[in-house]
């Protein structure tokens, strides 16, 4: 199966190095179609994990839920999110929560509806993509700057112009 975790909004064509829709790298979105079967699933995993993580954020699933039929995946979590937000968008926050079997982490917290709820979740995996881009990619990126011997450490950086 050739499944694409691409929603149809592409930032990495703008220079984004993380996309703002699918969350992939963009050296993977150039780079899908070429992907063996192993390498697209390492990508699904990671984006899976940190799409669970940020739902772990704020919702918890209740009991009744998991006697039910628990989410099959993440992404089934938000897209159920997503339908309850689009089918219901003036209705109560918890009423839409209860529906799906789930409840806020923090009852506290000011979401008004099940929008702001789930854009502050997207929000969340955003945020985790560029850190786990940024932790893979730019270290070595900041390696590639230091000095690579004693002597060159030493003299400290060359004078500019």
């Amino acid at each position: 199966m050739n499944r694409s975790p691409c929603i149809g909004v592409c930032s990495t064509t703008y220079g984004d190095f993380v996309c703002r829709g699918c969350k992939r790298f963009a050296h993977e979105v150039v780079a899908w179609n070429q992907f063996n079967e192993a390498q697209r699933n390492r990508v699904w995993d990671r984006l899976s994990a940190l799409l669970e993580q940020s739902i772990r954020d704020y919702l918890v699933i209740t009991a009744s839920r998991k006697q039910l039929r628990p989410f099959e995946t993440p992404f089934h979590l938000l897209d159920c999110l997503k339908e309850e937000r689009d089918g219901h968008q003036l209705e109560d926050l918890q009423v839409c929560l209860d529906r799906l079997a789930l409840r806020t982490l923090h009852p506290h917290t000011s979401f008004r509806n099940l929008g702001e709820l789930v854009l502050a979740i997207e929000n969340a995996f955003l945020m985790r993509s560029e850190a786990h881009y940024e932790h893979s990619f730019s270290t070595s990126l900041t390696l590639a700057l230091l000095p690579t011997s004693d002597e060159e450490a030493e003299q400290g950086p060359e004078p500019t112009a």
